[in-house]
């Protein structure tokens, strides 16, 4: 177990607040499921343990290459990909930090924020002080690519700032500007891999205020559960009665006389609007469903069933000894022979190998995908119909 998954997490923490600051209900209806973590969430987890080795021994992310970082029951290798993204993080604190003129930098600090509501703690993934400039730095890695996240009013942000000036050594310290900032290397931003957002110590005394207030509300016995995009990531979500009402009548209401080619583009992209909260109540439902039969609960007019077999050995060294022994086979007709990726040569060339294989490698896109128009990509031009190619000239 990674010493990041082993350390307790507050029911009013900083990584959901947006989620119980927006729904207080959500605090008691998630009450005993908070342990439940997905593949994603483990690895990002990984990646934030690879991040605190970096700056704790004042190494690269490349020279943790091939190692493993164990997340429960999932097992990670520090992959070129990882590397990367963890890199990008690592030297963004590294060009903010000047050890030489006093900065205090603290790297997964853990704080107690009891004083302004009770079970409020955390850790913070990095802090820093800039001396000179009186400047309160709060920096957090996400991993994630799936959704590109904000810094500005981040309520994960301003809670670490609260937490850092929370800790003794910082107490009464003067801070004249605060940063808080996002580096999210694997989703696409239009202001790029690295966010920023200035603000001032009057935004985190007001947030404090925001906090104090949101955390009593979550303790009410009727603290009620408000649908939204917080959803996508609440472990309660599938057993949420106002989530699968929400979901059910937008579905009824908006989707159920829907013929696509019917509406026009303004109809589709108000659909579109609509259809993350039904989705998100749908698949949520469905993850409820199977967690219940995998533990034993019999859900009427369903079951599981086990998923496509795959034919594979049982012992590859027996294999090979069997077929070249018992059955003449030659041990080069028994393997193929595959490249390596760009990736894996780059470990093999060192820290020379991006530069080395420029002009070997290229990269193409698979197709296309629906983004909002904020997103920083490119627009693509749609691929010619076959009944285009056919139409006479």
């Amino acid at each position: 177990m990674s010493e990041h998954e082993n350390r307790a997490h507050s029911k009013l923490g900083a990584s959901i607040a947006h989620r119980w600051m927006n729904c207080y209900g959500s605090v008691a209806l998630c009450s005993g499921r908070e342990d439940q973590q997905t593949v994603y969430a483990a690895q990002g987890t990984a990646a934030h343990e690879l991040s605190e080795w970096c700056l704790r021994q004042e190494k690269d992310a490349e020279d943790f290459l091939d190692e493993e970082i164990v997340v429960g029951n999932h097992v990670f290798t520090v992959d070129q990909e990882m590397a990367d993204a963890v890199q990008t993080y690592v030297d963004y604190v590294r060009s903010v930090y000047d050890r030489e003129a006093g900065d205090l930098l603290l790297v997964e600090h853990r704080f107690d924020l009891s004083h302004v509501a009770g079970g409020m703690f955390g850790t913070g993934v990095a802090g820093i002080y800039n001396v000179r400039t009186k400047t309160l730095r709060t920096i957090d890695y996400k991993h994630g690519k799936g959704h590109a996240v904000d810094p500005v009013n981040n309520p994960q942000l301003a809670y670490y700032g609260l937490g850092m000036i929370a800790i003794p050594s910082l107490v009464g310290i003067q801070i004249d500007k605060v940063v808080l900032a996002i580096v999210q290397p694997r989703a696409p931003h239009r202001d790029g891999p690295i966010r920023e957002w200035e603000t001032d110590p009057v935004h985190l005394l007001d947030f404090q205020a925001d906090l104090a207030e949101a955390a009593a509300r979550t303790q009410e016995p009727d603290a009620p559960r408000v649908p939204g995009d917080w959803c996508n990531f609440c472990p309660a979500a599938g057993i949420c009665p106002e989530l699968r009402e929400v979901a059910l009548l937008k579905a009824q209401a908006e989707f159920a006389d829907v013929v696509a080619p019917d509406l026009t583009e303004q109809e589709l992209s108000d659909l579109l609007e609509k259809a993350d909260l039904v989705e998100c109540g749908i698949k949520a439902i469905r993850a409820e469903a199977f967690a219940r039969a995998n533990g034993g609960a019999k859900i009427p007019g369903w079951k599981l069933v086990p998923k496509r077999a795959v034919r594979k050995w049982k012992d590859e060294g027996t294999v090979v000894a069997t077929l070249i022994v018992d059955h003449d086979v030659s041990s080069d007709d028994l393997w193929n022979r595959q490249l390596k990726s760009p990736a894996q040569v780059e470990k093999l060339l060192g820290k020379a190998g991006k530069d080395a294989l420029a002009d070997l490698v290229i990269k193409e896109s698979s197709g296309n995908t629906l983004a909002r128009d904020t997103d920083p990509r490119a627009e693509a031009r749609p691929p010619r119909s076959a009944a285009h190619d056919f139409d006479p000239v």
